[in-house]
């Protein structure tokens, strides 16, 4: 039995395991400023040492696999300064923060200087290369997660759609040309979706539109989404915190409904 493991960048917050801070780093993060997340004018640093996790033996025995989803703080030198678990599973769980804590990244410079940053990486174990979008399912309760956002009020919400669904869109690449649903349509789509959700709010400010592509541990292989975020309006004015209402939009032009898990 082979097992492979795997990493990748997403955004998201909101903790479970507690960070371990080694000595130096902690009083080298005492002098730091505070991290801010990355995200629109916050690029994301680039690794530059990478250490892949050793898939436990008594998880492997266990036939255990799937995403670890750890969210980081980096320094301003770019080490690891904390990791924690957002999304468990207890097997994986030390074997995906062992390696999130060695790797290294390129300092990210905001304003022109070095900042600590928060951003949220995963970590795939997979048993047996190819696992395909139903192998994976059952073990991630049959959804495939495309994306996930912690509000300032710690709610979480979670777009995750059913291996069917998922299946159903075609592949696209962007070489080959434009996507098959174009970026006004997504926002029309979006938009249509918002004033439904929440009638109260007359005006959605759009902040920022990407295209996003599923990562390979999804079981997706190459699919793409749009993700779309606003600002509510209210009587002329933004709501405090802005830049909360994000619409996940599938190139068929569907919307992904959010699932919202509230703090305990």
């Amino acid at each position: 039995m082979r097992a492979i493991v795997m990493f990748a960048v997403v955004l998201l917050s909101s903790a479970v395991y507690p960070a371990v801070y080694p000595t130096a780093l902690a009083q080298d993060a005492a002098n730091e400023p505070p991290p801010v997340r990355v995200g629109g004018n916050i690029p994301f640093p680039r690794k530059v040492k990478d250490v892949r996790p050793v898939y436990p033996p008594a998880a492997q025995q266990a036939r255990v696999q799937g995403m670890v989803i750890v969210e980081a703080t980096i320094g301003a030198g770019g080490k690891i300064r904390a990791a924690v678990v957002r999304g468990s599973i207890p097997l994986l769980d030390d074997a995906a923060l062992t390696a999130v804590r060695q790797w290294e990244y390129t300092p990210t410079i905001v304003d022109g200087i070095a900042r600590p940053v928060i951003m949220t990486v995963t970590v795939n174990f997979a048993l047996e290369p190819g696992l395909g979008a139903a192998s994976l399912a059952q073990y991630g309760g049959g959804v495939l997660w495309l994306y996930s956002q912690r509000a300032s009020d710690g709610l979480m919400s979670y777009w995750e759609i059913t291996p069917a669904r998922g299946e159903a869109i075609a592949p696209w690449n962007p070489r080959s040309g434009p996507p098959p649903l174009s970026i006004v349509d997504a926002i029309k789509a979006g938009e249509t979706w918002l004033a439904q959700k929440s009638p109260d709010v007359k005006t959605f400010e759009l902040a920022s539109a990407a295209l996003q592509r599923t990562q390979p541990y999804s079981g997706l292989g190459d699919r793409w989404f749009y993700r779309l975020e606003y600002d509510p309006v209210v009587a002329g004015r933004r709501l405090p915190g802005g830049s909360n209402f994000i619409v996940v939009v599938l190139l068929d032009g569907t919307v992904v409904e959010p699932r919202v898990d509230r703090p305990k």
